[in-house]
């Protein structure tokens, strides 16, 4: 469906479009121009052949759209979207939510000063697109080190005609290398899953996605981002990892995964100091590690879940070790988790670890009288930066 939109901005007027196969192009382009600037990184991002591939990993519903004037990109944006549970002043309630990505602008001064009209046009078109599916709410996830973004998209948002508030943040961690053997903790056994144990691990996974803001759906008797997900990703079931306690109970999982190269590719040109004495560290001592202007190989521990009873420091260090130790990790540069429980540094996994940090702050997107999350209500998130 090729959803289209003209108005005028500065007596010039402005389309905006479905992407098209002739636009992915000038798309690209635009993306590898523009590389992210945060915390002494310069990071640069390849979205492959087919630039809406990615987007079909992350949700059911979903679409790109750019902005143009006498056929100059001047901007593009994503938004995808499907059904989440949504923690509403104590209410639990399932909703449609959209998670908007991919926001570049060319740079000119028309596009910095208008790119916030485009924004609304933007989300009249998508819930147009989808009017049994039009999302209540709109989430942009954003690297709190990137200072561009932050002051564009953030710093001035009072001037915008939408609000945008910071409802959440996570700790991105990337572990290059372990100098100390991480162990299995006493009483918790770690394991792939064997066929007899897929309906308990599907429940443990509800059980947790319910309690989180934004959590993703998963119903076996009706819409289930789980089955979605193991369709599009093509996964298997027993690429999980379960953690069981002294009293055979599921309190962890995780699927250590990458999407293919084909869909993304993300490389740093450039890298803060005291990181770059790292990585050349750890080459001399033959580890695998990111090499500027080369592909950034990760591995992510995807779908990862905790018993809120539990010790995140103690489970992930166990999932570590058993990645490591069975090689889960050979091929990849690097394993990223999220970090929604603020662990100590003085904690196992960071003492025994060669790591880097990335803070990414979570902004919730409203528009004139729409729906609103609550700040900081619920600490944990639907979210999975394997895809986006």
């Amino acid at each position: 469906m090729d959803n289209r939109d003209s108005f005028r901005s500065d007596g010039f007027v402005i389309s905006i479009n479905t992407l098209s196969s002739a636009d992915e192009g000038m798309v690209r382009n635009l993306f590898t121009k523009q590389s992210m600037k945060f915390a002494g990184f310069g990071l640069c991002y390849d979205r492959g052949f087919k630039f809406k591939s990615l987007l079909r990993l992350q949700a059911p519903f979903f679409q790109t759209y750019v902005a143009k004037k006498d056929n100059h990109l001047l901007s593009v944006i994503s938004v995808s979207s499907g059904p989440r549970w949504i923690s509403r002043d104590g209410h639990r309630l399932q909703e449609e939510l959209a998670v908007v990505s991919d926001f570049r602008i060319d740079g000119s001064r028309h596009s910095r000063k208008h790119w916030r009209d485009w924004l609304g046009e933007v989300f009249d078109l998508y819930r147009s697109e989808f009017p049994n599916h039009s999302p209540n709410y709109f989430l942009a996830f954003v690297l709190k080190g990137n200072r561009t973004a932050l002051n564009s998209f953030i710093a001035g948002h009072r001037y915008k005609p939408f609000e945008l508030k910071e409802v959440g943040s996570v700790r991105m961690v990337n572990v290059f290398a372990h100098w100390k053997k991480l162990k299995i903790a006493p009483g918790y056994r770690v394991e792939s899953l064997q066929p007899q144990m897929k309906g308990e691990l599907i429940q443990f996974i509800k059980d947790n996605e319910q309690k989180k803001q934004a959590g993703y759906v998963v119903d076996t008797e009706g819409y289930c981002e789980l089955q979605r997900r193991m369709n599009e990703w093509h996964l298997s079931w027993d690429q999980f990892i379960i953690v069981r306690n002294a009293q055979d109970k599921i309190v962890s999982c995780t699927l250590p995964w990458s999407a293919p190269t084909k869909f993304k590719k993300m490389y740093f040109n450039q890298a803060p100091r005291v990181l770059s004495w790292l990585l050349k560290g750890l080459h001399r001592f033959g580890f695998s590690v990111p090499k500027e202007g080369e592909p950034i190989k990760t591995l992510y521990l995807t779908h990862l879940n905790i018993d809120d009873q539990e010790s995140a420091d103690i489970l992930i260090a166990s999932i570590l070790s058993y990645v490591f130790s069975n090689k889960l990790n050979r091929g990849y540069q690097m394993v990223s988790f999220p970090d929604w429980w603020n662990m100590s540094k003085s904690t196992l996994v960071f003492r025994n670890t060669f790591h880097q940090m990335t803070d990414v702050g979570i902004y919730s997107i409203t528009m004139g009288k729409g729906l609103k999350l609550n700040p900081n209500e619920i600490k944990i998130f639907g979210f999975e930066m394997a895809v986006i």
